[in-house]
């Protein structure tokens, strides 16, 4: 009934997140759709739908598909792929041993095969559908993991029996018949497979039909909202009973309306579903400051004028992120959000989900994550508990606003080295003004290149910018300014620190990102006490080098480069070098626990990244215990 899983209120529009199939009451705009995919899915067996992100496939799944497919006596099993680490078999398996019927004997208990998983399963006497949504991010997982899953699904679609069933049957019937138990399972799987995709991803399943033929053949486009069908769902919710809704009963005005429907509209009419759920959202939070400020119950109205014409409209759709973080009174709880939005669950420009639980040991609070989750919906978090940003439209606006945040401190940083160019030019200036007026046309030279230096130093190009001080600094020394010259050298020299500093911290982030997905890589999916053992060491082991990177990165940025006061940056770097050693002992506990819970992948995938660690270590001569590089030696073929 559109409760938040949270703290149980309802709200009119979800915002952000999509709609879940307990928000059906609340799901409008969509009603021909929902008739059209009913009656498609129960034609045939296998189907696609496909739209431009932010039209609204995963809402009208959830909240207009699945609902009424209940009242036709087909079960929908959803499956999601987002994380590239677990293979997409794994994930099918996992979800269908739910519905294994512990009593059936037909089949051998511990078979992994698809097929012989399937036909263990008790659907309660409903048709199974397999329902792939977002399945662009299959498309994500290796080549191997793909084709092992498509192989899989295919033994299934298919209306003959997979070659090991029949050559089973041949060996186990060649003396006696089949009961009529037998006779029922060794028939062809029967179900229903629905695939929803990006319009722009709709290529990729050419790369499947080799395995299932018919995957393209029955497909339906889903198109934006239209006008009309924007207005009903804009109008109908706002016009439900109070009675649940932390809104009171409001009234849109059709100028208001009429308003809204122009703004929204693109020059054929149609609506993305996106940008309509931010604004209605925007006016139900309005309608709830009202009834609380007026103490007014029904028949509160959103006027044309309470819009503020397209800037006001403007102000709501295109700075919907920075304005949810500036809800976040507290700069320290803001900036942890921002950090969990940018850095946690973005990776290579792409939204990844993470768990729960492990974000919370991270230290991002229960209370931060229901905020986002609940007020600001920035987050959605699924049935297994994974956190991820609730829709992939908000990611050019958060990778905007990280990379504006990003450019502000570069600037600040090459700001504060400007200054002290600047104060450096000053002093030769003064110098020049006093100096042998035959000799001022060779000054002004040397003093254009001293300013065409920091013009490079701001841009980042330190080798050519200490080319020209080098220069400089001869011409001084020939014209006899040798205080000059000394302290021009000064300013070189530092520059040569800062560069290396700098450089150092590049190759530091770069260790860093690789690391980013190892975390969710490496949560136990079993009750083996080995493997929660291998996971809280490496889960250690990751933290001590995240914690070692953020100290340097803030540390730099923090640190004032004028050049001849940053001998702190040094010090900094040392404390990293000595949190990269204990990540490393760290890092070869954590592969002897994974070998010892034969789980080699684990292991192979955190000696992946101490290996790329060791590099940057043996770079910058950071040394490491003998035993750790002995154990990390005997392991190359982990490689």
């Amino acid at each position: 009934m559109g409760v938040d899983a949270e703290n149980k209120t309802r709200f009119r529009y979800p915002g952000t997140k999509f709609f879940e199939a307990s928000q059906h009451d609340i799901f409008y705009g969509r009603k021909q759709e929902t008739l059209d995919l009913i009656q498609a899915i129960k034609a045939y067996d296998i189907f696609v739908v496909f739209a431009d992100s932010g039209i609204g496939k995963t809402s009208l799944l959830n909240a207009g598909i699945i609902p009424e497919l209940v009242q036709e006596n087909i079960l929908p099993i959803q499956f999601r792929f987002q994380n590239p680490d677990i293979p997409p078999l794994k994930i099918i398996v996992k979800k269908l041993s739910e519905y294994v019927n512990p009593t059936d004997a037909t089949a051998p208990a511990g078979e992994h095969k698809l097929w012989r998983l399937f036909k263990r399963c008790d659907f309660n006497g409903k048709l199974p559908l397999f329902v792939f949504d977002q399945f662009e991010e299959f498309f994500n997982h290796s080549k191997q993991a793909r084709e092992e899953c498509i192989a899989e699904l295919a033994d299934l679609l298919n209306e003959y029996l997979p070659d090991y069933v029949k050559e089973e049957m041949k060996q186990k019937f060649r003396e006696e018949d089949p009961t009529e138990e037998e006779l029922k399972y060794y028939t062809p799987a029967r179900l229903k497979m629905l695939f929803l995709i990006r319009a722009d991803k709709l290529k990729l399943l050419d790369d499947l039909s080799k395995k299932i033929p018919l995957i393209l053949r029955n497909r339906y486009h889903l198109k934006p909202l239209n006008a009309s069908q924007a207005e009903e769902a804009i109008l109908e919710p706002a016009h439900l009973p109070t009675n649940g809704f932390a809104s009171p009963r409001f009234e849109i005005q059709p100028a208001a309306l009429k308003e809204i429907s122009n703004y929204l509209k693109n020059e054929e009419g149609e609506v993305e579903g996106f940008q309509l759920q931010i604004l209605t959202q925007e006016l139900e939070k309005r309608i709830i400051g009202r009834s609380e400020k007026e103490k007014a119950g029904n028949g509160l109205l959103i006027t044309e004028k309470e819009l503020g014409g397209e800037a006001g409209l403007d102000s709501i759709t295109k700075n919907y992120y920075t304005r949810q973080l500036e809800s976040i009174v507290d700069k320290a709880t803001r900036k942890k959000a921002i950090e969990l939005v940018e850095e946690k669950l973005i990776v290579e420009d792409r939204r990844i989900s993470l768990p729960e639980v492990l974000l919370v040991k991270e230290g991002y609070s229960k209370e931060l994550l229901d905020y986002l989750l609940n007020t600001t919906r920035l987050i959605r978090i699924d049935n297994d508990r994974y956190v991820e940003i609730s829709h992939d439209r908000l990611l050019p606006s958060i990778l905007k606003s990280k990379q504006q945040r990003e450019q502000n401190n570069k600037r600040r940083k090459y700001t504060l080295l400007f200054l002290g160019t600047f104060a450096l030019i000053l002093v030769i200036g003064a110098t020049i003004y006093f100096y042998n007026q035959n000799k001022k046309t060779e000054y002004k030279n040397a003093l254009a290149k001293i300013a065409t230096a920091n013009a490079f130093i701001l841009q980042g190009e330190f080798d050519l910018a200490h080319s020209i001080l080098m220069q400089d600094s001869a011409t001084f020394i020939s014209l006899g300014l040798h205080d000059s010259a000394s302290k021009l050298q000064q300013q070189i020299n530092s520059l040569q620190t800062l560069h290396v500093l700098m450089n150092k911290g590049h190759a530091l982030q770069q260790v860093a990102d690789s690391l980013i997905l190892l975390d969710n890589n490496l949560i136990p999916d079993s009750e083996d006490p080995r493997d929660l053992e291998s996971f809280t060491t490496f889960y250690d082991a990751s933290q001590q080098l995240r914690q070692a990177f953020i100290t340097y990165k803030k540390g730099f940025f923090l640190a004032d480069p004028t050049l001849s006061e940053s001998e702190n940056i040094p010090a900094l770097l040392d404390d990293v070098s000595q949190k990269i050693q204990k990540y490393f002992t760290l890092s070869m506990n954590a592969v002897s626990c994974f070998l010892g819970a034969k789980r080699e992948t684990q292991a192979k995938t955190v000696y992946h990244n101490a290996d790329s660690l060791f590099a940057f270590a043996t770079a910058n001569h950071i040394s490491f215990d003998s035993a750790d590089i002995a154990y990390f030696n005997s392991k190359k073929y982990l490689k």
